[in-house]
């Protein structure tokens, strides 16, 4: 887990996390909402949580971010006017703010978790298993930091 984890942080750290991507990527451009992604099981307050939403074609490249205050080991998310498709999100502890997924000898020292809950078994999960269908004003996701 903990190597996934490593490799979940470099992606996200050299990823344009206030990046956007192109229309027309997504199943439909014209219709738009948000994206909710509530993430609980933070081992502490300090720190951010950092998320990325991307679709199929960009998985753990570049997409769509944000960042949350973590209060009461919980965090959200919010991703707004995105265009109704099919997408996958990945998060970490970002502990120190400094907006870099942290390790220690190749050891993650940072916490993440994926859409879906999909799990990370030596490296990140495919983007069929993180997958979701954003296709309403709000879609409400839930995920566990670990």
């Amino acid at each position: 887990m903990r190597l996934t984890i490593l490799i979940i942080g470099l992606i996200l750290s050299a990823t344009t996390v206030l990046g956007g991507e192109s229309q027309s990527d997504s199943l439909d451009s014209v219709n738009k909402g948000t994206v909710v992604f509530h993430i609980e099981g933070f081992d502490s307050i300090k720190g951010k949580a950092m998320c990325a939403m991307f679709t199929q074609k960009k998985w753990l490249g570049r997409g769509y971010g944000d960042t949350a205050r973590i209060v009461s080991r919980k965090a959200t998310c919010e991703f707004k006017d995105i265009p109704y498709g099919i997408y996958g999100i990945a998060a970490f502890h970002d502990k120190d703010n400094n907006d870099k997924f942290n390790t220690f000898f190749g050891v993650p020292t940072e916490s993440g978790c994926f859409s879906n809950n999909a799990p990370a078994i030596f490296g990140p999960p495919s983007f069929k298993k993180a997958r979701f269908k954003h296709e309403k004003p709000e879609t409400v996701l839930f995920c566990k930091i670990g």
